[in-house]
């Protein structure tokens, strides 16, 4: 009994509807006193709330994080050795490839076809060094379509590589690198003459704002809800994939 944890399900319930309180109660043992000391004393996490048996669990339906788990062939239940080898494959390759079509959207957009004006013109219609060479349209169509590639692969990584080992850290980077990105698209933006072009530009600005925080805010709180579901169950936590943990 001094081993038990100082953290506990106080409020769990076995296949009899018993807590372990009920359970103490019922089987009046020697170690009794000493048990129910360690029990009252023992601190139930707040974050579990009521809690739920496996059955109960399982028949809900799927999370976010659990469908993603059944997509790519894993289990939210823990696996053996072999088969989480084995499991691991199909994430591996779609991660790779996510990767590689962020490495090459990335590069695109920052190596437009006609390159980029080397001087500064004052004039009517002048640029700034640094700016894109090609007509206004032309660039926004490339950089939007750029852009939603560039954003899709990264909403692939963030999917794929959630919960696993220093998530967060890689989490961190993504967002710099959409930061990133978006200030390189600010500045090669050419010059716009009329309204309808500034409008233009600053709704895609804005836009591309506003999906990377919903892509980032969205995949974060589905953890949470997967982790918080986890944390209901009145099972031991081994029995759950640890690929799940942060």
């Amino acid at each position: 009994m001094k081993l038990l944890r100082k953290t506990v399900k106080v409020k769990a319930k076995n296949l009899d509807g018993k807590t372990a309180m009920d359970i103490l109660q019922t089987h009046q043992s020697p170690c009794f006193p000493v048990a129910k000391k360690l029990l009252r004393s023992a601190k139930e996490r707040p974050f579990c709330g009521s809690t739920t048996t496996l059955a109960g669990y399982l028949s809900r339906n799927l999370s976010f994080i659990e469908k993603r788990n059944s997509l790519l062939g894993l289990s939210n239940l823990s696996m053996t050795k072999d088969r989480s080898i084995n499991a691991s494959d199909p994430r591996n390759a779609i991660l790779v490839v996510a990767i590689l079509i962020v490495t090459a959207t990335y590069q695109a957009g920052l190596s437009p076809p006609g390159g980029f004006w080397q001087d500064t013109n004052d004039g009517r219609y002048g640029h700034m060094a640094g700016q894109m060479t090609m007509p206004f349209i032309y660039a926004f169509f490339f950089i939007g379509l750029n852009g939603f590639a560039f954003v899709s692969s990264l909403y692939v990584i963030i999917i794929i590589t959630i919960g696993l080992p220093k998530w967060k850290l890689l989490y961190g980077s993504v967002a710099a690198l959409s930061i990133a990105a978006l200030a390189s698209y600010s500045t090669i933006f050419p010059s716009s003459y009329d309204a309808n072009s500034y409008l233009s530009v600053l709704t895609f600005l804005c836009a591309y704002i506003s999906i990377i925080c919903i892509m980032m805010f969205a995949t974060f709180m589905a953890f949470i809800v997967d982790k918080h579901r986890r944390y209901q169950v009145d099972f031991p936590a081994s029995c759950f994939s640890s690929s799940q943990e942060p």
